[in-house]
């Protein structure tokens, strides 16, 4: 099973992975140009599960992993705010946090509708 802490920005997203069967810590940062998010995701043997802080902008991430077989955590932003004691916010930081929530069972999620139920909603409203 892989875990990754994923912090997701308009632009980019900082990536911290936890391989469970390894023991492999990779970290990266990804640009949102292209094809690159969807490669990096799609490498991921399955199960992969993706913890990120609840942001209005990631209906497009969330329907890539969903695509991709992936499961996505979304978790509440100040209860994970809360969670950590440090000094400096940095990118890097927040993704190993997220990761570490994952991986000690600790990630405070909240409910998002799939893709497939958002687009039932959206249909409904129109």
């Amino acid at each position: 099973m892989t875990l990754v802490g994923c912090d997701l920005h308009t632009r980019k997203q900082q990536v911290a992975a936890l391989d469970t069967e390894t023991g492999e810590t990779p970290e990266r940062q990804l640009v949102h140009e292209g094809s690159a998010v969807e490669e990096f995701y799609a490498a991921w043997p399955r199960p992969v599960t993706v913890g990120i802080e609840s942001t209005g902008y990631a209906i497009w991430f969330h329907a890539l992993l969903h695509r991709l077989g992936h499961t996505v955590l979304v978790g509440d932003a100040a209860q994970i705010r809360a969670r950590v004691v440090r000094k400096t916010k940095t990118d890097q930081r927040d993704a190993r946090h997220l990761l570490d929530l994952l991986r000690h069972d600790r990630f405070p999620t909240v409910w998002v509708p799939d893709p497939d139920t958002r687009d039932l909603r959206a249909l409904l409203t129109h």
